[in-house]
């Protein structure tokens, strides 16, 4: 649980601590994620700037991460080195889905801290159909489609990547916790009677 909080506020003071203006602490933040996220700027969430987002295309009023930032037109991959501007608003350190997928997870966490052992595991049949199934539908397709692999183009929306994640994160908290505390207890009870 400590664990996933820091790792989810550490996401977001990067952002904040650019706006408060600690340009060097914060960079510092952003290389230490940028192993463990893409950080495409299209695909997170913005803090303290004109929009919560900036997607590929501009729609519903939305200026496009091209537009925002005067990047070349198809080039999607620049994005990753965007921290932001004043304008625009600075970047949170990991894309919108893991913000969401983390969080479920830390949410999860919480829930089964106080409910504790009333809770079974998750069969690993309901893991697949709510977790894996939204999210690999998801991000296959959106992966498949950037690589022209069909003749078609998707790009996964912010309610969508978050809606996945929150669904991979608290389904996969339910099947891990519970398994986890059920291979802790086994353990206990081996060394507790070493005959068995």
């Amino acid at each position: 649980m400590i664990f996933l909080f820091l790792y989810l506020l550490f996401s977001i003071l990067a952002p904040i601590l650019m706006y408060a203006g600690y340009p060097k602490m914060s960079k510092l933040i952003y290389r230490g994620y940028s192993n463990l996220c893409h950080q495409y700027a299209y695909r997170s969430w913005f803090l303290f700037g004109k929009q919560a987002h900036y997607p590929l295309e501009s729609k519903d009023g939305y200026l496009s991460v091209f537009e925002m930032f005067e990047i070349p037109k198809n080039t999607p991959e620049v994005s990753r080195e965007i921290i932001g501007n004043p304008t625009a608003g600075y970047k949170v350190a990991i894309c919108q889905r893991d913000i969401a997928l983390y969080g479920a997870l830390l949410l999860f966490s919480l829930i089964y801290q106080f409910f504790g052992k009333r809770i079974k595991k998750l069969p690993i049949g309901l893991w697949l159909l709510f977790a894996v199934f939204p999210i690999g539908m998801d991000g296959l397709w959106q992966l498949a489609t950037s690589y022209q692999l069909f003749n078609a183009q998707y790009e996964s929306s912010p309610l969508m990547r978050t809606v996945t994640g929150v669904l991979f994160g608290f389904f996969s908290g339910w099947l891990l916790f519970p398994a986890i505390e059920q291979s802790l207890q086994t353990k206990e009870i081996r060394n507790d009677n070493p005959s068995q």
